[in-house]
């Protein structure tokens, strides 16, 4: 249902998008201090500065002020409640399309890491959360959406992040690549197992 995929969507981009961030930072400022040839700064001091950058972030700031605004129950004036609504519906369509020209910056290598990376996205996320489901009893359909949310390819946010960063840019555009290819065998071989 569009609940599950939104909640599966806002939990990633509260969570996954900020963490990934935080490391992300914390990995330049070491590459940055190694290059300079000064000593590495006090762990502490990098996280906290680290995430400090990473709230001031508008892809983890205003996920987060959404996430804070729905649970206030606050309500936007339909001019504004329209408008993120047609800037949303354009945000999918338009990260895909930015994805494609990232990966075309790419040679796209398939390596030991990259099937790695496929394998367990596609083959080894729906078994975990299969085995999650039927370990703790999530009724159907949400344990069956649970499993089949987990059976879509990666998301694109790695392959849109990486460049920033000057880190894992080809690894994660490649990843992209294969999940997608992937999905054509592993997504209906999750519907079929899931009775969906």
């Amino acid at each position: 249902s569009i609940f599950s995929i939104a909640s599966a969507a806002v939990l990633c981009a509260i969570t996954v998008v900020p963490l990934t961030v935080a490391l992300a930072e914390i990995h330049a400022h070491r590459k940055a201090s190694s290059a300079a040839g000064s000593p590495d700064p006090n762990s502490t001091a990098l996280i906290a500065s680290s995430l400090w950058k990473t709230i001031k972030q508008p892809m983890v700031l205003l996920p987060a002020i959404g996430v804070a605004l729905v649970l206030a129950d606050v309500r936007v004036p339909e001019v504004i409640d329209n408008m993120l609504t047609l800037i949303g519906s354009a945000t999918s369509g338009a990260s895909i399309f930015l994805a494609g020209l990232i990966v075309a910056a790419y040679k796209i290598k398939i390596d030991f890491e990259v099937v790695g990376n496929a394998l367990v996205k596609m083959i080894g996320q729906p078994a975990l959360m299969a085995l999650l489901v039927a370990s703790i009893g999530v009724a159907n359909p949400l344990g069956r959406e649970g499993v089949l949310i987990c059976a879509i390819p990666t998301a694109v946010f790695a392959p849109l992040i990486a460049p920033h960063y000057k880190v894992y840019e080809a690894e994660s555009a490649s990843t992209l690549v294969l999940t997608a290819l992937l999905m054509i065998v592993t997504l209906p071989l999750a519907i079929l197992l899931t009775g969906a």
